[in-house]
């Protein structure tokens, strides 16, 4: 039975991801291959549907979805599951939830809380990746329709999508110049490109989508139109809480094993973690753990309120995303030569920890962002 009480129904779903732990870490997390299995499983502890029940205020499921997204890294091996997850979330589930007409709501919103289907979103192209006031794509208004054309490139989740949230010009102003439209992946005149080889994040697709006098409705306009950059503005902060508390709880996975081995592995006759050098390098990697954490909570506390967290989310994409990186680097050479060996997989958590300082606005853009908050001319 459902409790209307917040707390507790986010303990009953925090245990049931605790419990879902060997299910989700079954197979190999270098796979190319989408693990459906895994979704589907996340899917039906409730992990999606808690980011929409109404029984909790806006702000509750916030910090809800945050402990759920930590506790997902933490027990989830695979970091592009995780990172599709938090996409799927943010990029279409969010953007419904606030934004969405009644109708759009009915006809999509219960499926994409069950995982039944699939979202994404389009905003970066080809000759536009972090500028998105420089994108192409257009959709124009005809009668009870809209047709859009355009190319967008690193679309997370695009190979497998069945519904995707694409960013279009409807006008040619700057402020008000981008609308958002939520667009089925069966549509006429949508193409998607093959799935892209990273580095990382592997098992989360990636492709580019051309829409090629793609025509949809009109009620698939997502809030107004002109209201493209409101829209993307609320999304990527939730992206961004979202999908780098995720890497909070993988980075508290990481530490723990790499105390276990400090603690195990002896050498000179000794455990190494009573080497200095080693056991400071596993106190900075707890310290940026907790800062991590400390600071999107802090930021979810100020976006409760309505504050503006323009200059602090900023601070956690580049913080987190980089003290991430800094902590699987570490882990690898805490472990040595064991860490260097694929079996191990600590060099794949150093390559999927590499696209943080990369995606959801690049940490350059970020830094640039913090410089003007704080008054810095150009």
């Amino acid at each position: 039975m459902l409790t209307t009480n917040p707390s507790a129904r986010f303990e009953e779903l925090i245990s049931a991801l605790r419990k879902l732990d060997p299910s989700i870490n079954e197979g190999t997390p270098s796979e190319r291959v989408f693990p459906r299995t895994k979704w589907q499983a996340i899917s039906e502890t409730g992990f999606f549907h808690a980011a929409v029940d109404e029984a909790f205020t806006l702000n509750d499921r916030l910090k809800g979805m945050l402990s759920l997204c930590e506790t997902l890294g933490e027990v989830s091996q695979d970091a592009g599951l995780n990172f599709s997850v938090a996409t799927h979330l943010a990029s279409t589930i969010s953007a419904l939830e606030q934004f969405g007409s009644d109708d759009l709501k009915d006809r999509y919103l219960s499926y994409l809380a069950a995982g039944r289907l699939i979202g994404a979103h389009a905003i970066s192209e080809p000759g536009a990746g972090s500028d998105a006031v420089s994108m192409q794509a257009t959709a124009a208004k005809h009668g009870d329709e809209y047709v859009l054309n355009g190319h967008k490139a690193f679309v997370t989740n695009g190979p497998i999508a069945d519904v995707i949230v694409v960013y279009a010009k409807t006008s040619d102003s700057k402020a008000g110049g981008i609308s958002a439209f939520l667009v089925p992946t069966t549509t006429k005149g949508v193409k998607i490109g093959p799935t892209m080889k990273k580095v990382g994040l592997i098992s989360s697709p990636l492709s580019e989508l051309t829409l090629d006098d793609c025509r949809i409705p009109a009620a698939n306009l997502i809030g107004r139109e002109g209201a493209g950059f409101l829209i993307l503005s609320y999304v990527m902060k939730r992206e961004i809480l979202y999908s780098f508390m995720m890497n909070v709880g993988e980075m508290k996975r990481r530490i723990d094993r790499c105390v276990r081995y400090a603690n195990t592995r002896e050498q000179f006759g000794t455990s190494i973690g009573a080497f200095q050098s080693v056991a400071n390098k596993i106190v900075e990697m707890k310290m940026r753990f907790e800062m991590s954490r400390n600071w999107i909570l802090h930021v979810a506390e100020k976006v409760s309120q309505n504050k503006d967290v323009t200059t602090d989310v900023a601070i956690a994409k580049v913080y987190v995303s980089e003290s991430a990186l800094s902590t699987a680097i570490d882990a690898v050479h805490v472990f040595g030569g064991y860490g260097f060996l694929a079996e191990n997989g600590l060099g794949a958590e150093v390559c999927n920890a590499l696209a943080g300082p990369i995606y959801s606005g690049t940490n350059d853009i970020q830094r640039s962002r913090i410089a003007a908050m704080m008054g810095i001319r150009a």
